[in-house]
């Protein structure tokens, strides 16, 4: 054997000896767990790495600057007199997680809103609230979730001041079929009714909704008991309080013939004592918590789209109540110059009504005239 076959001898034993190292080393790296989309449940969701339960974020980020007159502070009566404007940073984060069970679909989901802005005067308003959170396991439903009663109020920035638009602790049954979808909940009362509730039951409420095709619908029905001797926000006693009920009436109809995602919303609501059940709690809607009595509130809508990205929406909100009838008209133009950012301009109108209803509040209040700007930027779908 010569020195030459020597050598080459030598390397090829060295290759081997290194190829079986890096094979080696090879099995015994640990796995790597890849995200994985998950399509079970719809867009946007993955699975959680080593689990079978699939996760979506969501959310948006959004500013809101509002110019008002000076009459406005004074029916707000809240520390803002003189103030003629105020602006709001807004971010939400939305989770939410499933899984399928023997039971059916597992769901957590939660929405974290954090706030900057419209506070009192001379004072920013700093939170960061739970906006939405609950769990549901296939029918049953429990958490801090719009009321069954709620319908939604169009949109405009702000939402509708006379609607029954509130969030409760809730325990909910329902059921979906041929179109057809019903609903079942005890409601937490005292989130809806401040102190004017006894808390000897919840409030009990029932819904039910159709889907057309053309058109949705929605029938609801609530009932509470009013705590004995409540008063109302002027001070005065009414009564001996006892059940209270509501009943309200909304769709919303498809207007494709007219142009590509248009809508039409008509909403009444009707209420005995429960004023909650048309203007959704008692400081909303600017003092109209007016005693025990008979409420109606009338809401139409209408969402019109120019182009694609480029609508507008107009409303009329009106409330019969028991010491005022007050009524709002709002317009706005909202334009998407990118996808999922939406720059919106609104002016609204809002009559408060003649008389006061609360202690120090000015006995004639007038019309006030609002002009709001917003920039929202959504993500997750």
């Amino acid at each position: 054997m010569n020195f030459k076959t020597l050598l080459l001898g030598s390397a090829a034993a060295f290759m081997v000896i290194g190829s079986g190292a890096k094979a080696a080393d090879l099995t015994a790296a640990e796995p790597v767990d890849y995200v994985k989309v998950c399509d079970a449940f719809g867009t946007g969701y993955w699975y959680i790495p080593g689990t079978d339960t699939c996760i979506k974020l969501s959310g948006f980020a959004q500013f809101d600057w509002n110019f008002y007159d000076s009459d406005f502070s004074d029916i707000l009566n809240s520390g803002k007199d003189g103030t003629t404007n105020d602006a709001r940073t807004r971010t939400e984060l939305d989770v939410t997680v499933k899984s399928n069970t023997d039971y059916g679909t597992l769901t957590g989901y939660m929405a974290i809103r954090a706030n900057v802005g419209f506070g009192e005067k001379a004072d920013i308003a700093e939170n960061v609230v739970l906006d939405t959170g609950y769990l549901e396991l296939g029918p049953f439903l429990a958490g801090w979730v719009a009321s069954t009663y709620d319908y939604g109020g169009g949109w405009n920035i702000d939402g509708n001041d006379y609607d029954a638009d509130a969030h409760e602790n809730l325990v909910r049954l329902s059921w979906a079929m041929n179109g057809w979808s019903f609903w079942l909940a005890a409601e937490e009362p005292y989130s809806r009714w401040d102190s004017n509730t006894d808390g000897t039951m919840p409030d009990v409420v029932a819904a039910i909704a159709a889907n057309a095709g053309w058109a949705d619908f929605k029938l609801s029905l609530g009932v509470t008991d009013l705590a004995d001797g409540w008063t109302d926000q002027a001070g005065n006693d009414q009564g001996n309080g006892g059940t209270a009920w509501g009943v309200q009436l909304a769709t919303t109809i498809k207007m494709d013939w007219l142009a590509s995602g248009d809508l039409l919303l008509l909403k009444w609501s009707h209420a005995e004592d429960a004023y909650a059940f048309t203007t959704g709690g008692s400081q909303v809607g600017y003092f109209t918590n007016q005693g025990a009595g008979t409420y109606d509130s009338f809401n139409v809508a209408l969402k019109h789209y120019w182009t694609s990205n480029l609508y507008t929406a107009a409303a009329f909100n009106y409330l019969s109540a028991p010491v005022n009838d007050l009524w709002e008209a709002t317009v706005n133009l909202a334009w998407s110059p990118a996808k999922n950012f939406w720059a919106i301009v609104e002016y609204e109108h809002f009559d408060s009504g003649d008389t006061a209803v609360s202690a120090g509040d000015p006995a004639n209040r007038g019309d006030t005239d609002l002009f709001k700007v917003e920039f929202q930027r959504l993500f997750g779908g």
